[in-house]
């Protein structure tokens, strides 16, 4: 785009200013995040595909990255954030004490591995002639990396239910 970058930056003044006000939007938008729900069963266990062509496969983008890119959306709008990029809005978030730094740290370190997770699948596919998708196969991790997906899938659901917690909607889960 080309153009006065003031008329931008007027925009997006704007619409903050009336979204970080609007509490139904907002709770209305964190209650889409949790409607995706991480899937971990009983101990830990990760919850895969049990049919179809995606069998034995996590939808690792539906599983976390949607839930923390959309949680960080919605916390930014509430404090008037702006910055584009989930590690960018997360940072901003610490800066406007929505967030300490550890949690920022340890969501974006979940973030990146669960993005590399996926972006190492699409490469493996499209490698074999295959059409690129959000689907892993667990059983072409090893133990540490499923040890590590466990406490990613963990981290998001934490965040979702602080997420929860933060515009009241205990009674949706």
């Amino acid at each position: 785009l080309y153009g006065d970058p003031s008329l931008e930056q007027s925009l997006k003044t704007h619409i903050s200013d009336h979204l970080r006000h609007n509490s139904a939007f907002l709770a209305w938008t964190a209650a889409n995040v949790l409607s995706f729900k991480v899937p971990l069963g009983l101990f830990g266990k990760i919850k895969v595909e049990k049919k179809g062509k995606h069998r034995g496969a996590l939808d690792i983008k539906k599983a976390g990255i949607f839930a923390i890119t959309e949680s960080a959306k919605v916390l930014a709008l509430e404090a008037g954030v702006w910055q584009s990029g989930t590690r960018e809005r997360l940072q901003m978030l610490v800066e406007k004490g929505v967030i300490n730094q550890q949690k920022s740290e340890s969501l974006k370190a979940t973030f990146d591995f669960l993005v590399h997770h996926r972006l190492s699948s699409q490469v493996a596919k499209i490698r074999a002639g295959q059409e690129p998708n959000n689907y892993v196969l667990l059983n072409e991790l090893n133990r540490m990396e499923i040890g590590r997906m466990r406490l990613a899938l963990e981290e998001v659901r934490s965040f979702q239910e602080s997420l929860s917690m933060q515009f009241n909607l205990s009674h949706l889960r």
